[in-house]
């Protein structure tokens, strides 16, 4: 069940059994470049999606949210929507992952900016954040198209992170 729509995607929410989708994602070297180490196993990305869909359940309108292009329902990656660093005195965070072959399509500023849309439009959300490595100006080129102001160098998930932000007043 497909819950958000842009012009080219449909968006669900994780399920237990994305890992399969997710861990050729997870575990390229090229994708995880600006982010963290790869996955070494399919169980590692397992046990970050059951930890996920176990966030999602206490946080019914935020968590990690897999995309598909309308044409031929090929998953391009994921949407995260949900508490910076799962952390629920964080404000709420806007990201994406895509694999390669999508890149430099503008799926990544289409997915930020319809969930963009959802937090100030459905959800109200006065503040949304995205974070990005500060080396990566792709990303960062993305975050300014779907609306985000860059506002500092910020520690994230133990890196130091260009931090963007919205605010909804």
């Amino acid at each position: 069940m497909y819950l958000f729509e842009t012009q080219r995607l449909n968006i669900r929410k994780l399920n237990k059994e994305d890992y399969k989708i997710l861990y050729p994602l997870h575990s390229d070297p090229n994708v995880m470049k600006f982010i963290r180490e790869p996955d070494k196993s399919i169980e590692q990305t397992q046990k970050r999606m059951l930890d996920m869909i176990s966030y999602s359940k206490l946080n019914k309108d935020y968590g990690l949210f897999l995309a598909f292009t309308k044409e031929t329902n090929e998953c391009i990656g994921w949407a995260l929507f949900l508490h910076a660093e799962l952390n629920i005195s964080n404000p709420i965070e806007i990201g994406y992952r895509l694999f390669p072959k999508f890149w430099g399509l503008g799926f990544a500023t289409e997915l930020a900016s319809r969930f963009l849309k959802h937090a100030t439009e459905d959800l109200k959300i006065k503040k949304i954040c995205a974070v990005t490595d500060p080396e990566h100006e792709k990303s960062k080129s993305v975050l300014r198209k779907s609306g985000f102001k860059y506002i500092d160098n910020r520690e994230f998930y133990g890196h130091t992170c260009a931090y963007f932000e919205v605010k909804n007043d």
